[in-house]
Formats: structure tokens, C-alpha cells, sequence
């Protein structure tokens, strides 16, 4: 049975890469500023979220793929790896680290609310916060790899796995 990594809060992380390089935030900061090019984020919609394909296929930003309904969600997560697409969810079950790997995680974003217009106010909220778009240009499809999100209308939770350590924040 693997190790499980150890957790550290978004903060303990940061501090820790400080320590090792006091440039750090310099150094992000600079990264940032780089403009790559503009590409389409591939988000494979989850049949749970099929309901948001209409709203969504209208930002332009967005490239969407769909499995055929009732693909076991193994298969879905399989298919989102294998293709570099982000998983766009309101299944729960993904955030489970045991169950679906954060290591291996292709990119994962769970929508929380009850209603499509909470999923898409939820979904546009990380999607500005995180300004997805230009991350994407700036590190490429696989820019969300190792990462999962938890998002709605109040907060945004995220987790990702850097260097055998899973760092969370909540916002």
C-alpha cells in the first residue's frame, strides 16, 4: 500500500519554498507576466453536468467532450487522462484522493450547488479567480495535473500534489 503524502496548508507550502529560495515569489511573479498563447481549455463534461453543455459550448474558451451517458466514472477519469482533458464534475466521489489519485489527477473541478445557474456562477467563479484561460496559455494543457478543485457559490477549495506533499487552501 503507498505511502499517503503528507498535507500542508497553502501557507506552510509557501513558506517552505521561501525558505528554499528566497526569490520565490519574485521568481512567480515573473512567470506570470509571460503571455503564451491562447488556447481552449478541454473540459470533459461529466453526465452530471450535462445540463451546463449548452451555457458552457457558448464560451469561446472552451473546448467540451462528453462520454456516452452512464460511462462508469472510472473510465471517465481513464479518458480525461489519457487526453489531457480537465474533468468537470458535481460528483464528489472525484475529490476523493483514495479513490482517484490526486498524484494522478488529469485536472478535476466538482461544481457544488443545487441548481445549473449555482454550477455555472460556481464554475465562472474559479474560472476567474484561477484565470484559467491564460494559465492554460501560459503552461499548457496539462497545467492542472495533480490538482483538484472544489468550487460554489461561497468558496473555492483546492488541493494539489508538489513534490510528494499535498498542499490545500480554502478561499
Amino acid at each position: 500500500m503507498p505511502r499517503m503524502p503528507r498535507r500542508q496548508s497553502f501557507d506552510e507550502w509557501h513558506s517552505e519554498r521561501l525558505a528554499q529560495n528566497p526569490d520565490f515569489d519574485r521568481e512567480t511573479d515573473a512567470m506570470l507576466r509571460i503571455r503564451g498563447p491562447r488556447r481552449k481549455l478541454d473540459l470533459l463534461l461529466d453526465e452530471n453536468v450535462a445540463a451546463l453543455r449548452a451555457e458552457l459550448a457558448s464560451v469561446k474558451d472552451f473546448r467540451l467532450h462528453m462520454m456516452p451517458a452512464g460511462t462508469p466514472d472510472r473510465k471517465l477519469w481513464a479518458e480525461a487522462r489519457r487526453n489531457a482533458w480537465v474533468l468537470l464534475t458535481a460528483d464528489s466521489d472525484f475529490w476523493n484522493d483514495g479513490e482517484y489519485p490526486l498524484r494522478l489527477s488529469p485536472g478535476v473541478i466538482v461544481v457544488v450547488g443545487r441548481t445549473v445557474e449555482d454550477r455555472l456562477y460556481a464554475l465562472a467563479r474559479l474560472s476567474v479567480a484561477w484565470e484559467l484561460v491564460p494559465m492554460l496559455g501560459r503552461f499548457g494543457r496539462r497545467f492542472l495535473d495533480a490538482t483538484k478543485a472544489r468550487t460554489s457559490r461561497r468558496m473555492i477549495e483546492w488541493k494539489i500534489f508538489d513534490e510528494g506533499v499535498t498542499v490545500t487552501h480554502r478561499q
